[in-house]
């Protein structure tokens, strides 16, 4: 049986769906965002990268799709967002697994560059994380998950979140880290 509606919504505009004459292409020339050539390397508490992944499965996407996207909606806005994936100039790949480096992995070569005496990639970007998951040598302890995603980045996305990290003073890692943590556990609890 069809529902009618009556009384004030019946005067009511019906719902458009949102299309490309509902929304342009963004200002600019965004063509450069069809290469993924940049890498931004992000180390995550074990808590926001677990909030990525339930959304990269609730959307079929892989987890560094949904952290780039994320990045992106940080830096240019929701409404970009949505304009270069509408007009189709942000690509949203499926499928991606190999994604999250092994937690386990990470940390026993973090141990192992650690007792030799030997800065890793990590210690170098985010001293803070490293510092977190060697703090009790040869401890695999839940207290201390960290997970580290390679995301793959537009070269203009990686320099303007470069430069937001160096207005905030921070490095590239840490400051990806905490906008991932506000983003997908929100304000209050990053």
């Amino acid at each position: 049986m069809p529902y009618f509606v009556s009384g004030p919504m019946a005067a009511m505009p019906r719902e458009r769906v949102i299309d490309e004459l509902v929304l342009p292409l963004p200002a600019g020339d965004w063509t450069d965002f069809g290469d993924y050539s940049e890498h931004v390397k992000v180390w995550l508490p074990k808590s926001v990268a677990d909030a990525a992944a339930k959304l990269a499965e609730q959307f079929n996407h892989s987890t560094t799709i949904i952290v780039r996207n994320a990045l992106v909606i940080h830096v240019y806005g929701r409404l970009t967002f949505e304009q270069l994936v509408l007009h189709r100039l942000l690509r949203a790949p499926r499928g991606y697994v190999n994604d999250v480096v092994n937690s386990k992995q990470l940390l026993v070569s973090e141990l192992e560059l650690h007792r030799a005496g030997q800065l890793s990639e990590m210690a170098l970007e985010d001293t803070a994380a490293h510092k977190h998951l060697v703090a009790q040598d040869g401890a695999f302890a839940s207290a201390r998950p960290i997970v580290a995603l390679r995301v793959s980045v537009p070269k203009r996305l990686k320099d303007d979140l470069s430069a937001l990290a160096q207005r905030m003073d921070k490095p590239l890692s840490v400051y990806c880290r905490e906008v991932l943590t506000s983003y997908y556990l929100g304000a209050l609890r990053s």
